[in-house]
């Protein structure tokens, strides 16, 4: 057994170009500099710290909308900064991709509420700026508040996953079909950019959009970038096996994540794809210290920043807890009418009392969650790994940027002592090989291919 080589795992940092991502009120520490995100040089360090622990990339999360369905009001989105404000996240890339040189540059983008000729643009200069860093993370946005911002009518789910597939679609016919390889030529001499005839339009008539293309962008290292989903549902974890290369699964339990990764794997094999084609990653929260004292003291500071009310924000309830006893039981308060069945409240346990859902839930706990030591830390990565079928892991900040450089400087050197991680870059990969060991195009089994040479 000792032969046998240990599961490599990559490293995400996820973040977002806001105030708070999940913990709210956290932002508020003395000595956080979460407040810093609309600077430069805020991304420029934590880009830097990130490249220096030899992390795969950051994973940016982005929102289309605030939040305002509790209360039935933004103001609690904006007193607790839960993803409001937000920037850009390309602009915020760009920033990381010009102050390193290795680090991979993953952003969510909504198929949604985007032209698919822009955004196939917009990702394909992030590739071309990165020399072939870049990922997109495919989401579907579709929240009222967003329908309003965009002036459209809110999608059913068969409706967003149909404008899913048409948006992706136009997209891949733009990276693989509308530049031959080789076509860029960039010949001083006789002056010629591109060879003529090489560049093709993609004649796309469908239910939602019509494009001629070509893509506005030549062809980057990747032609298209790494393909990224993210999901909770079997059935979003399905649809996403059919094109993601890496694949952000959440549930509430280990279980949970475990059944999400299967489930993923044997629908990317459905669909014809290799085993290692797809790799699946989660968020952990991760606080480590060199002794469990330390560790267990930052959980208990950062724990007593983080908001109630900002979890409520955040999972778009609709209940309200005013005036409601703490020592009664959510049981109880079920049964009186007071809470709905079904519910965050329900789902905590109706045994528990209302003042423990308020002091607890807020933590927004996940299953992956680690503190204490490095060695005990790296104990549970390798369970999470070897166990619930994960590839890698997104890690999640509770302080800026004590989070992550703790984990750069305990924690990667304990992985790579057990083998487990990299030791160092091999210089100039793109973002597709370093997670998937293999060439930077899209395997010759994804969908992409079948447009490689169809509009010559």
């Amino acid at each position: 057994m000792s032969g046998i080589p240990k599961k490599q795992i990559n490293i995400f940092l996820f973040e977002a170009a806001t105030i708070n991502q999940f913990y709210y009120g956290i932002w508020a520490q003395p000595t956080d500099k979460r407040h810093l995100f609309r600077q430069p040089e805020f991304w420029i360090r934590l880009a830097k710290i990130a490249e220096r622990g030899l992390l795969d990339g950051i994973f940016f999360a982005d929102s289309a909308t605030g939040f305002d369905t509790y209360r039935n009001s933004l103001d609690p989105a904006a007193v607790d900064g839960v993803f409001f404000p937000t920037l850009d996240p390309f602009l915020i890339a760009s920033i990381v991709a010009a102050s390193t040189t290795e680090l991979g540059i993953a952003v969510t983008a909504s198929t949604t509420d985007s032209h698919p000729f822009r955004l196939a643009r917009t990702i394909s200069t992030l590739d071309q700026l990165s020399n072939g860093r870049a990922g997109w993370n495919i989401v579907f946005g579709n929240t009222l508040s967003a329908a309003r911002h965009y002036g459209r009518e809110m999608l059913t789910p068969p409706q967003y996953y149909e404008l899913a597939d048409e948006v992706i679609d136009i997209m891949l016919k733009l990276w693989e079909g509308s530049w031959d390889d080789g076509a860029v030529v960039e010949d001083k001499k006789s002056r010629v950019f591109a060879r003529p005839g090489s560049v093709h339009g993609i004649g796309h008539v469908g239910k939602h959009f019509s494009v001629g293309g070509p893509s506005f962008v030549d062809p980057s290292r990747q032609r298209v970038p790494l393909l990224c989903e993210a999901s909770g549902t079997t059935r979003g974890v399905a649809y996403a096996s059919r094109h993601a290369e890496l694949l952000l699964v959440g549930a509430p339990t280990r279980q949970g994540v475990a059944e999400l990764a299967r489930t993923a794997q044997s629908s990317a094999a459905e669909h014809g794809r290799a085993s290692g084609s797809l790799k699946v990653t989660a968020y952990v929260d991760i606080i480590v210290g060199r002794t469990a004292e330390e560790a267990l003291a930052k959980a208990a500071a950062y724990d007593s920043y983080i908001t109630f009310e900002g979890a409520m924000v955040f999972t778009e309830s609709k209940v309200i807890y005013d005036g409601l006893p703490d020592d009664a039981t959510i049981g109880s308060l079920i049964a009186e009418g007071c809470l709905p069945a079904g519910g965050a409240a329900d789902g905590f346990g109706r045994d528990r009392t209302l003042g423990e859902f308020r002091s607890e839930f807020h933590f927004l706990r996940l299953p992956h969650r680690a503190i204490g030591t490095p060695e005990h830390v790296v104990d549970l990565i390798e369970q999470w790994i070897d166990e619930d079928g994960l590839d890698a892991i997104n890690l999640r900040q509770y302080h800026v940027y004590d989070t992550l450089t703790d984990f750069v400087d305990l924690v990667v050197p304990e992985l790579q002592r057990r083998g487990r991680f990299r030791t160092a870059y091999n210089p100039g990969e793109t973002l597709r090989e370093r997670v998937l060991g293999k060439g930077p195009w899209v395997a010759d089994d994804h969908p992409a291919t079948k447009y490689r040479g169809a509009f010559a």
